[in-house]
């Protein structure tokens, strides 16, 4: 069924290949893994102009304070977390 030459290659590479009638397989071209490891989200960010469109749709609109702070947040360059929390401390419910 194998021709001769066919049997010695299979017998150098014996520990590496293993043959079925129709079918060889090499250990050596097993693939380690075909994904990429996964990362971690960044999120997305979306623009106050996207964020006003979305909320249109659920009713929502801001005020023209609210659009002026948004501005100012903007000009002073705050980060979510300053800005979260003079958001909190203007409109929030005290408790």
């Amino acid at each position: 069924m194998m021709d001769e030459a066919w049997a010695a290659a299979l017998a150098e590479n014996a520990a590496s290949v293993w043959c079925d009638i129709h079918l060889c397989y090499d250990t050596a071209m097993r693939q380690s893994g075909s994904k990429s490891p996964k990362r971690p989200s960044k999120g997305y960010i979306i623009g106050r102009s996207g964020f006003a469109k979305i909320s249109a749709v659920e009713g929502i609109r801001t005020t023209a304070a609210m659009d002026e702070d948004f501005r100012e947040f903007e000009r002073q360059g705050l980060s979510a977390d300053e800005r979260r929390k003079l958001i909190s401390r203007k409109y929030g419910k005290a408790r």
